[in-house]
């Protein structure tokens, strides 16, 4: 084929390239790390749950988190599932939670945007998911692991009873 080309006088077209090496290293990734754990604090900072933290835990809470993105239309959780032992901070896009109603319906109960959580219940107690949650949009979560909220609770018992307040007040809503 290149040869019948060559007869016919057609040229094949050169491909450009450019190629870009970052020379990435221990420090660079220690930097990005730093970053990303500041960037957990800050968010963090913003949920009532962990408004009573010291920055030291703050900063032990965030090394633990776990990022966990889900596309717009998603199920992040499902309502009655007995496994996800799970605390989620949404960090961005928006997520609606849902009752599912005994004649297949669902209603909704609220939207859930930057700065709110949600599996707190099933966290503390074991209990089933009380309700469904769905992305809206593309949202980011930072998960807390049962084991890690174990290791804060032992670490600070005291939080037990900002958390118990928090329960009461989304059990009654």
């Amino acid at each position: 084929i290149i040869t019948a080309l060559q007869r016919a006088g057609i040229r094949l077209a050169v491909e450009e390239r450019n190629v870009m090496n970052t020379k990435e290293n221990e420090k660079h990734d220690e930097a990005m790390h730093q970053r990303e754990v500041l960037l957990r604090v800050k968010t963090l900072r913003k949920v009532e749950l962990f408004a009573s933290l010291t920055d030291t835990e703050l900063n032990a809470l965030a090394e633990r988190l776990r990022f966990s993105p889900f596309a717009k239309g998603n199920i992040i959780t499902k309502q009655g599932d007995e496994r996800s032992h799970w605390l989620y901070i949404v960090i961005n896009g928006e997520a609606e939670v849902y009752l599912e109603t005994p004649n297949g319906g669902r209603r909704t109960v609220r939207t859930l945007a930057s700065g709110s959580f949600f599996g707190e219940m099933g966290l503390m107690t074991g209990a089933p998911r009380a309700a469904s949650v769905i992305a809206k949009t593309d949202v980011e979560c930072y998960r807390l692991d049962k084991e890690v909220f174990e290791d804060i609770l032992r670490a600070r018992p005291t939080i037990v009873e900002e958390i118990t307040h928090i329960l009461v007040t989304r059990q009654a809503e």
